[in-house]
């Protein structure tokens, strides 16, 4: 659930500082621009899944685990509907489609909300904190070690803000969801969300779980950022191609795809937490802090739950 504006790009692509008279703080306004735009429309078409997946890393499963073979991987074992078959036995049950779409209107704040923020900060620091090394004004892959640390640092602070600003909607999207299950009245609802939130927990409440998305986000920036700098350092050691080191923002795909699992156990703790602290009668374990959430998913064995759409494998 990396709902942090522009938090699969890991580390700016080369192309991003082709030209001195375009930093890539202002490309990358250029993009989110363009991202805000697309929210609502690809948000409303996102939402039912981000719904089911939300049910998922709760621990809702009302379909039983059948036994099969992983279409790739050809290892037996009990694997749950995938999660289409999931969204339509709750839309079965709950009698409507439009239950699919439950969180629609926080996700989009969440989203528009990250990315300005993101934006903004991102514009603000460069602004007045420019990086004036000698490699200021070179392509990505051309940047030494103190570009690369400026670049992370300029991201890391821009997300937390993202975070900071945006979490608040996070916390209430999960609520709203898990209400459909829970059958909790004070939860249906945009404003009653809200009201409950702050009437049972004050402003602290609008922050469950906002340690371990912050986490992910960190480690998103920093581990990816280091990575990508590795693998640009070790084409220019090996004297590739300039076209070819150009042509590297593919890496971002394949960075993003290992580091997945790792970032992703954070994430599904601050959905978990969001939901396990607000009293929601969901069938979760109740805990104080994230720290007591991680520690159960993990020693259950489900640090990974919600993260398949497919062949979603049963710990029994």
């Amino acid at each position: 659930m990396g709902d942090v504006a522009g938090s699969n790009q890991y580390y700016a692509s080369p192309q991003s500082g082709d030209s001195s008279e375009e930093s890539p703080g202002t490309k990358k306004m250029v993009l989110d621009e363009a991202q805000v735009s697309a929210t609502i429309p690809m948000t409303a078409l996102m939402q039912p899944l981000i719904f089911s997946r939300t049910l998922m890393q709760v621990g809702y499963e009302p379909l039983e685990p059948e036994y099969g073979v992983h279409l790739i991987w050809r290892k037996p074992g009990y694997y749950y509907p995938n999660i289409f078959k999931y969204a339509n036995h709750i839309r079965k049950t709950e009698g409507s489609i439009f239950v699919l779409f439950t969180g629609m209107t926080p996700k989009i704040l969440n989203t528009i909300s990250a990315t300005i923020t993101d934006r903004s900060v991102d514009k603000f620091i460069r602004e007045k904190l420019p990086y004036t090394g000698e490699d200021a004004s070179v392509p990505m892959h051309r940047k030494n070690l103190g570009g690369t640390l400026y670049e992370m640092a300029v991201n890391c602070a821009s997300k937390s803000a993202a975070v900071v600003v945006s979490h608040p909607f996070h916390v209430v999207m999960v609520r709203m969801i898990c209400s459909v299950i829970s059958k909790d009245q004070a939860y249906q609802g945009l404003f009653s969300t809200v009201k409950e939130i702050y009437k049972e927990e004050g402003l602290a409440g609008f922050y469950s779980g906002f340690t371990p998305r912050w986490l992910a986000e960190m480690l998103t920036v920093t581990l990816g950022g280091s990575i990508m700098y590795g693998i640009y350092r070790t084409m220019t050691l090996l004297d590739v191609e300039e076209e070819s080191v150009r042509s590297s923002p593919n890496y971002n795909a394949l960075v993003q795809f290992s580091l997945g699992s790792l970032v992703y156990k954070y994430q599904l703790t601050a959905a978990v937490t969001a939901a396990t602290c607000s009293g929601l009668h969901i069938g979760l374990n109740q805990h104080k802090s994230w720290t007591g959430v991680f520690s159960d998913l993990k020693i259950n064995k489900q640090l990974a739950r919600g993260s398949a759409y497919f062949y979603r494998k049963a710990v029994l």
